[in-house]
Parts: C-alpha cells; structure tokens; sequence
C-alpha cells in the first residue's frame, strides 16, 4: 500500500544563510550570507564592496 506524500519546497534562500551583522560578529570563509542593501564599488574580479546602510563589508558573487 503507498500513501501520496506532501511537500513543500523552501529554497535555498531558506537554509545556511546568516546575515551581515552576524557574519561580521563569527566570520567564517564561503559562508552563505543573506544581504539586503546596496553595492558601492567592485573592490576585485567577483569581489563587491557591499553596504546595509549601517555597516560594510566585501563579498564575493560568482555569476
């Protein structure tokens, strides 16, 4: 006998993500994390200069 089963997907965007106050606080490399604000510069190839409008900070972003 089988039973249908339910689920919903959350994406990626759900899970492992910190965000810039945190990582400031424990940095850790290639950590995931969720950014809500503005790029002010390229600083590098793939690396930003990255503001929430209260703190900075570089992020890479692979296309």
């Amino acid at each position: 006998m089988s039973f249908p089963a339910h689920a919903q997907y959350t994406g990626p965007s759900e899970r492992g993500q910190t965000t810039e106050a945190e990582a400031l606080k424990h940095p850790v490399d290639d950590q995931d994390v969720r950014e809500q604000g503005h790029l002010l510069s390229q600083t590098a190839h793939h690396k930003f200069l990255f503001s929430d409008g209260v703190g900075e900070i570089v992020a890479e972003i692979k296309a």
